[in-house]
């Protein structure tokens, strides 16, 4: 039986908090604040000036089943290159929630890391996300994804170009 599909995102001090963001559509703004999906976008303090990056996005997928599944090759990829060249997006999986509180690209800051997001689905090519069974229950998957925006030191003010990313997974 199919599941249904969501993104979380995690945020805020200590263990954080968890958002459910959907599955399609404009889930999550890239910005220097720790909130959740698209609250407070484009408000003082919030935005990312040119040369620095944003601050790094906690993502998982969600998942909820009424039968036993298995989310195997969970993965994460740029299905959208920037229509900016001053932009890019570096990111990660990871184990654990950390807070990102700086625009540092370091993991332990919370941030993406310095690796380029893969353009690829491709299981060799897209960040790794792992493998869950379900049985008639809902959870998060296995590992994290840090992701972070970064921008040059020529990137225009306003709103940034779009970009698009996508989580894929075979179901089982």
């Amino acid at each position: 039986m199919a599941a249904t599909f969501s993104v979380a995102q995690q945020y805020g001090t200590g263990a954080g908090s968890t958002s459910l963001l959907g599955a399609t559509g404009s889930l999550f703004n890239f910005k220097q604040a720790t909130d959740a999906g698209t609250a407070n976008y484009n408000v003082a303090g919030s935005n990312i000036p040119a040369g620095q990056n944003s601050f790094g996005v906690n993502l998982r997928p969600y998942y909820s089943t009424t039968a036993t599944n298995t989310f195997s090759n969970i993965r994460f990829y740029m299905s959208t290159t920037w229509t900016n060249t001053n932009y890019g997006a570096v990111g990660t999986s990871a184990s654990g929630y950390t807070q990102s509180t700086s625009s540092s690209t370091a993991g332990t800051d919370g941030g993406g890391s310095s690796v380029g997001v893969p353009t690829g689905s491709a299981t060799n090519a897209a960040i790794a996300l792992g493998t869950l069974t379900l049985g008639n229950a809902s959870g998060y998957g296995p590992t994290y994804l840090k992701v972070q925006m970064t921008s040059g030191a020529s990137a225009p003010a306003g709103d940034t170009p779009y970009a698009g990313f996508t989580f894929v997974y075979d179901e089982s």
